[in-house]
């Protein structure tokens, strides 16, 4: 790998791990932080061989549309929002970085650590708390860039 790549790969780690901080202490997503995960995201695909060009931008869009669904469905049944613009954002910008055949491993590979953070946090207090809030961009993140450093 070369120097370029290399430290376009920290900067994407530092960006998920700023995004992942910032979610936990204020739930929410800041769109300059995703906006510049997504333009990093267009100049690595620009620099590697993988994802192409095609692979990235299905990606960003098939991630967008999926949490977007999801969050209607949400709103929907519930009347209430469960998933945040910011989530979605992240995704989008998150499948330049892995492509589309990245977007459903990650987003499983969330979910499940989400779940677990979820069932932890029930054990501890002795209850599931439906009301209490809990941020999905770090598990999002997580998914993330678990995927791209597999591939």
């Amino acid at each position: 790998m070369n120097m370029t790549l290399l430290a376009m790969d920290a900067a994407f780690v530092g960006l998920l791990g700023f995004l992942s901080i910032y979610d936990i202490r204020h739930l929410i997503l800041p769109d300059a932080a995703s906006l510049a995960l997504a333009i990093l995201g267009v100049t690595f695909v620009a620099l590697s061989e993988t994802p192409t060009f095609a692979e990235a931008g299905i990606g960003a869009l098939l991630g967008a549309g999926i949490l977007w669904v999801a969050r209607l469905l949400f709103r929907h049944l519930r009347h209430t929002d469960g998933l945040g613009l910011g989530d979605v954002k992240l995704l989008a910008a998150g499948g330049l970085w892995i492509g589309w055949s990245g977007i459903g491993p990650a987003l499983f590979i969330a979910t499940l650590a989400g779940l677990i953070a979820y069932g932890l946090r029930a054990i501890r207090v002795g209850r599931i708390e439906t009301e209490l809030p809990l941020p999905f961009g770090p598990f999002l993140s997580f998914g993330i860039a678990t995927i791209h450093f597999m591939t």
